[in-house]
């Protein structure tokens, strides 16, 4: 089965959701290119800061007994002409205590993508949260 543009995109994000919420943060580090720039708060630059942040906050999620779970829809992609790609998308953190279930936030991901080895890597990621007003 040939994949579309589409599924390729979505299974990078698939790929850093799940990886996030169920801890393999090696491979989430592994859905950017080495020199990627992220940004949620602050601006991170490169791969290995970027594992080091998110690990970080993945920990403190742990820590505060949160089960989390990224929901990723409504992706735009625009191809460029040089071959990179711009994504739009919506995402929601859905997470689970033990006194239940809830949404914790909701914003938007901006992000650039480029082919590396066959694969869509992410080599900017924008997040902003909504915020009300």
């Amino acid at each position: 089965m040939q994949l579309t543009l589409r599924d390729e995109v979505e299974n990078l994000f698939f790929s850093y959701a799940v990886a996030f919420d169920e801890q393999r943060l090696d491979e989430l580090a592994e859905c950017f290119t080495e020199d990627a720039e992220f940004f949620s708060e602050q601006w991170v630059r490169g791969r290995d800061a970027i594992r080091d942040v998110l690990t970080e906050r993945r920990g403190q999620r742990a820590r505060d007994g949160q089960l989390p779970r990224h929901v990723n829809t409504n992706i735009r992609i625009e191809p460029l002409e040089d071959g990179r790609l711009v994504t739009h998308s919506l995402w929601n953190l859905v997470v689970t205590t033990a006194d239940g279930t809830y949404i914790d936030r909701c914003g938007t991901y901006e992000d650039e993508l480029v082919r590396r080895d066959g694969r869509w890597l992410i080599a900017r990621r924008v997040i902003a949260r909504d915020v009300p007003g």
